[in-house]
């Protein structure tokens, strides 16, 4: 399993027609995979032809505005419903609780794959008006207070307390921070 993150919002969206949303919006540039085809490579016997919440990044949208085309084996890319994203977080004086949450994630945990993610996040976020949960933090560790160097935006800090006592945390950002960490040499999505 690769990366996934959560897309904050302050009110509830049915799931299903934020999924579809999500598919026109990005338009030609992505494309439905089959349930019957889980690895999104044609491999299923195609007798799923409905729509899916799992799918490929196929070429480039204006919606998208990725930097390069995206090469061939990446992904592929899938939604879940996140119904109470905050739970058994500590947030941060001005984070704002979310109502509800969008997972957008990858099955694969390549570098590329990182990179797609976090440019489909982008549009989303800045559509959706979203803030980011990285699903951990963005330094590799969940442990130590070091994290990525702070470029524009807003990133906060979000702590759980874990059942050894020891506690993890992870980041939750703005578009505009986003935006900044995907032209970071050292970008990656968090755990």
């Amino acid at each position: 399993m690769g990366p996934v993150v959560s897309l904050w919002l302050g009110t509830r969206l049915p799931y299903e027609r934020a999924v579809a949303d999500a598919l026109a919006w990005w338009g030609p540039a992505v494309a439905a995979v089959a349930d019957d085809d889980r690895k999104g490579d044609g491999s299923g016997d195609g007798t799923s032809n409905t729509a899916s919440d799992r799918f490929r990044v196929l070429g480039n949208s204006p919606t998208l505005a990725l930097p390069t085309p995206p090469p061939d084996g990446a992904g592929p890319f899938f939604f879940a419903e996140d119904e109470d994203p905050a739970v058994g977080l500590i947030l941060p004086p001005g984070l704002p609780a979310p109502a509800w949450g969008l997972l957008v994630g990858a099955h694969c945990s390549a570098p590329v794959d990182h990179l797609l993610l976090g440019h489909l996040a982008l549009s989303l976020a800045r559509r959706l008006g979203a803030l980011v949960e990285f699903d951990g933090p963005l330094d590799g560790t969940g442990r130590g207070p070091a994290g990525p160097p702070p470029p524009p935006g807003v990133l906060y800090r979000v702590v759980e307390a874990a059942d050894d006592g020891g506690g993890w945390y992870g980041h939750v950002g703005d578009a505009a921070f986003l935006a900044a960490w995907l032209r970071h040499p050292a970008f990656r999505l968090g755990a």
